[in-house]
């Protein structure tokens, strides 16, 4: 029997852990919104499990955790490859580095048919895989079938860099499940409960604290805005991530202790956001920010660097605000423009959430994969209904 011929082919989605992450988000997104008479979405963890795996497992979705001992774990392979022996799957997909490469190579070995991976980020300013890991890539690359970019940077960065062939990459963006404003009196409690004055303007980030999403130039831009008095603006940064203990001693050397809150990681998003008047993300470099999208979504206004994924998402002046990466002084100048033409700003706000609802919702996005797996499976695709959540 082939695999074309079986009625609900299962898709294994391999990612690292189900934490609170933009690409964790995203599959908990994917597979709870594909069509489950069509394609039968399982998922496996790696080095750790993490809030979306309960959510996932409550809507009907099966989870295995491999128990991986860190990234280099070759026996935590061979435990995948087992996994996969065990549920037959037509075809895995991978989302990150650590995953691509025991997902890809476990695939490989247990002989699954399909082997799709997805490129997350695009590369630049000087941040690139090792030598040794690109060289692993490039191996990989030739025994997967499909590649998913997230953007067309992302899919530059995989021909350009990792010698992809261009016929082997499709580009489907990341997309959310829009953000849900709520009431104006639960920011403003939400903010109290942080201890934030209401009056004066806030600014946030959510991300992973790493160099790649550069809060550092955050900081330093909001130290420009304190000392010219034009503006105090208090600042939430929600996540986790290696550098917390360096920022947070940054901020104090920098006199923001009082300014700048380092919230951890959390699921109250829709009253951060909120409560927000403005949203920067200073990255070096990105694939597709899913943070940015469900900003937007929620009718924040935006100001990012220009790096690739974010300037495929915002038009500069239209529905967010662009300035280069690296320049602490181009994003004070744009904090404080943004935050001193609140008309001009709320309705590049408004046109910013009408492009995200317009482009990136989940559940277009995964009629977009159905038809990819259908394609690759050699299968017709089903009209597919609106998503569904069956156990």
């Amino acid at each position: 029997m082939s695999y074309s011929d079986i009625q609900c082919p299962t898709i294994l989605h391999v990612i690292n852990t189900l934490g609170l992450g933009g690409a964790e988000r995203f599959l908990s997104g994917l597979v709870t919104h594909l069509n489950r008479d069509q394609f039968r979405p399982v998922v496996a963890t790696l080095t750790g499990q993490g809030p979306f795996a309960e959510d996932l497992k409550a809507a009907g979705i099966e989870v295995h955790h491999v128990h991986f001992n860190g990234a280099r774990d070759v026996t935590g392979t061979i435990r995948l490859q087992q996994l996969m022996r065990q549920l037959r799957p037509a075809l895995v997909q991978t989302y990150l580095t650590v995953d691509g490469f025991h997902g890809r190579l476990a695939a490989w070995f247990a002989g699954v048919p399909v082997r799709v991976a997805m490129q997350q980020n695009a590369f630049g300013g000087g941040a690139f895989f090792p030598f040794w890991q690109r060289w692993l890539n490039i191996l990989l690359n030739r025994t997967t079938q499909q590649f998913v970019a997230v953007s067309a940077g992302a899919a530059a960065y995989l021909q350009e860099t990792e010698n992809v062939p261009a016929e082997k990459i499709i580009v489907i963006p990341n997309a959310i499940e829009p953000v849900q404003p709520v009431s104006p009196a639960e920011a403003a409690s939400w903010r109290r409960q942080m201890g934030i004055p209401t009056e004066v303007p806030l600014l946030g980030i959510v991300a992973r604290l790493t160099e790649q999403k550069g809060i550092s130039y955050l900081l330093q831009a909001l130290t420009q805005l304190t000392r010219t008095n034009e503006l105090s603006p208090h600042c939430v940064i929600v996540g986790e991530g290696v550098l917390r203990p360096a920022l947070e001693r940054e901020r104090d050397r920098l006199g923001l202790r009082q300014q700048v809150h380092f919230l951890g990681h959390r699921r109250d998003i829709p009253q951060i956001l909120s409560a927000l008047d403005l949203f920067v993300l200073p990255s070096l470099y990105e694939g597709l920010s899913l943070a940015l999208l469900e900003a937007m979504s929620a009718g924040v206004p935006v100001v990012a660097t220009q790096v690739a994924g974010s300037q495929e998402i915002i038009v500069n002046g239209e529905n967010g605000i662009l300035v280069p990466p690296q320049d602490a002084t181009a994003l004070a100048v744009a904090i404080s423009r943004t935050l001193q033409q609140p008309k001009k700003t709320a309705k590049m706000a408004t046109r910013g959430k009408e492009s995200i609802l317009r482009r990136f919702t989940i559940d277009a996005i995964a009629r977009q994969y159905e038809a990819l797996y259908a394609r690759l499976l050699g299968r017709p695709q089903k009209p597919s209904r609106k998503h569904n959540s069956r156990s």
